[in-house]
């Protein structure tokens, strides 16, 4: 991200910025489709000022990592039986890392989406004409494809799909310009993002055959003229990837994914066209569910009776029980579950559908596209010129590929979310046959006008975020269940933020270190102010010399954890380790689960 930050303002500082930018800013906004990409971003701006982030994940495992490691001044393989927090890619939080020393809390880090989902739209337009995309058809989808679910309900919240979907965006961006420039410059910040992106999101790793073969003409240009400045970037680059997290894994799990110790190692194989068309199938009713789907239970019990029963023995084992692989579809799109969405999903089919396709003669329809106020013309910017058709064509072979081994070995529930770097690609092959005169067509104006509608509404309506007065569900008498879900959704969200707030009140005075028997629980909010405590997480294989020495004197303990991780009775637990409980209590961390039992124990004196 600070790559193509810094990429923008050397060209703002060589073109300089005066009152003709200011212009052209003017004219996009009386467009309605470069004005509802503002809308939206102004929207993602308030809700995150107004909420703070409660996106599950990070609360739950990214963040307490970095809290942990700088508990500890260092990264180090954390004590725990929580294990997503030692596997998973640690990119986001290396960037999150110096915001949470500052701040103390994780509001600020919204920026970091912020910014990404902002500079999506010159990146998108970049990469989809050197892949061949029509430039006017190129400038629309600028403005439309990030308001795609997956990116426009992470830009006002701290999940870690939008940056990594950026930064893809800028390592094929760079690779291109250095495929065709065959610039040094271009050819070391190519080498840059590739290792970010991966570093970022491990799904990432699937883009790296086709970012090799764009690469890889421009590195050995320079190989043996500028072979130490490569090599010395290469070596610099290598931490920020995934490369030293999979080492990590390997030493410690014995696998590089880190799939075998979290207990995934049985989701990543199989028969290799059921699982490819199983994900496939996902993925595109994913993409296509409602946003808002009040029938969403109903409806994934009825699919799940359409499936034959051999292929529901087949799911059995190889899929994540919990989410979208097992064809339980969401109430609301969030951020946690959302791909692209049905609006930009369906705006991609329709345009695709019609019948108007590119051709080298004059558009007839220029003249009506120019006065729409629509741009994309290349005219003497020097800046973008479309690779070769048989390099674009190599770049989609492999890209592809890369695909179909992502869908082979995905087992969890969230292919939707997770493929989120993956689809600027795939929209830019459905986009290079598409004419610039599609976009005049009133059916595809009317799907773009829903997509965009689709988009604003969740982001009013989106539970972690809402800009509506919520408090209207309490002053409702009516009973009825679907009321009553919201209110219990709205409420556990609105909480998430303070949700350790109960059990906080009931620890001890003066503690310091706590222990905390956890799994998949929002651990980062018990730990704010950030640096106010210290959290050691407490497994079945500690006893009491080892809690004496952590310096623990209160554990805090998740009973259902317990029980899966713990061989023995709770009261003969406590007994050995010469603790005694204090308090039990109740806590709603999520709006889909009755709430969990929790129970505070503290050291005998």
């Amino acid at each position: 991200m600070a790559l193509v930050a810094a990429w923008s303002a050397r060209v703002v500082a060589r073109r300089g910025f005066h009152v003709a930018k200011i212009g052209r800013w003017k004219r996009r906004m009386r467009h309605w489709i470069p004005a509802g990409f503002y809308l939206v971003s102004l929207l993602a701006v308030l809700g995150a000022v107004l909420h703070p982030p409660v996106q599950y994940d990070a609360l739950a495992y990214r963040l307490p990592r970095v809290l942990h490691w700088l508990a500890d001044n260092q990264w180090h393989w954390i004590h725990t039986d929580f294990v997503r927090m030692n596997t998973r890619a640690p990119g986001y939080e290396w960037i999150a890392a110096p915001l949470m020393v500052f701040f103390r809390t994780a509001h600020p880090l919204v920026i970091i989406n912020l910014i990404s989902f902002l500079l999506m739209p010159g990146l998108l337009y970049s990469v989809f004409i050197r892949l061949g995309v029509s430039p006017k058809v190129a400038w629309v989808w600028m403005w439309l494809f990030p308001t795609g679910y997956c990116y426009a309900l992470q830009a006002g919240g701290i999940g870690n799909d939008l940056l990594p979907s950026t930064l893809a965006l800028a390592a094929v961006d760079f690779s291109l310009r250095a495929r065709e420039s065959r610039s040094l410059a271009m050819t070391l910040m190519a080498l840059v993002a590739t290792a970010v992106m991966t570093g970022a999101k491990t799904s990432t790793v699937f883009l790296l055959p086709a970012l090799g073969f764009l690469l890889l003409p421009a590195f050995l240009a320079h190989f043996r003229t500028h072979a130490p400045a490569l090599l010395f970037v290469s070596l610099l680059a290598l931490p920020s990837s995934f490369i030293p997290v999979s080492v990590a894994n390997q030493i410690h799990g014995g696998d590089w994914s880190g799939s075998k110790q979290e207990g995934l190692a049985d989701q990543t194989g199989g028969n290799i066209p059921f699982r490819i068309a199983h994900n496939l199938a996902v993925l595109t009713t994913g993409n296509f569910t409602p946003p808002v789907f009040p029938g969403a239970k109903s409806a994934s019990l009825q699919v799940k009776k359409l499936i034959p029963e051999w292929w529901r023995k087949k799911l059995e084992g190889q899929f994540e029980s919990d989410g979208g692989s097992l064809w339980n579809f969401p109430e609301m799109q969030m951020e946690e579950g959302a791909g692209l969405g049905i609006g930009i999903s369906s705006l991609l089919l329709v345009g695709i559908l019609i019948p108007c396709r590119r051709i080298r003669r004059p558009d007839p329809g220029r003249r009506s596209l120019a006065g729409e106020g629509i741009s994309g013309s290349c005219k003497g910017c020097g800046l973008y010129s479309a690779a070769s058709p048989h390099a674009v064509k190599i770049f989609f072979i492999l890209f592809f590929a890369g695909v179909a081994v992502f869908l082979y070995k995905c087992g969890i529930g969230g292919i939707a979310r997770v493929s989120a770097p993956l689809y600027p690609f795939a929209a830019a092959a459905l986009l290079c046959p598409v004419a610039p005169r599609t976009i005049l067509n009133p059916l595809w104006r009317v799907v773009a006008a829903a997509a965009l509608l689709s988009t604003l509404l969740l982001l009013i309506l989106c539970p972690p975020r809402p800009l509506w007065p919520t408090s209207l569900l309490e002053k409702l008498n009516s009973q009825s269940a679907i009321l009553e879900r919201a209110r219990t959704v709205y409420t556990v969200y609105g909480n998430r933020a303070r949700a350790f707030a109960p059990a906080k009140k009931l620890l001890p005075a003066g503690v310091k270190v706590i222990g905390m028997v956890t799994g998949d629980d929002p651990e980062a909010t018990l730990w704010e102010p950030y640096g106010s405590l210290v959290i050691r997480h407490v497994t079945s294989e500690d006893n009491a010399q080892t809690i004496k020495s952590l310096g623990i004197e209160c554990i805090l303990v998740n009973r259902g954890e317990f029980e899966r991780h713990f061989n023995i009775p709770y009261e003969e637990w406590i007994r050995r380790i010469n603790f005694t409980e204090q308090n039990v209590l109740e806590l709603q961390l999520r709006a889909g689960s009755t709430a969990s039992v929790w129970s505070i124990a503290v050291k005998k004196q």
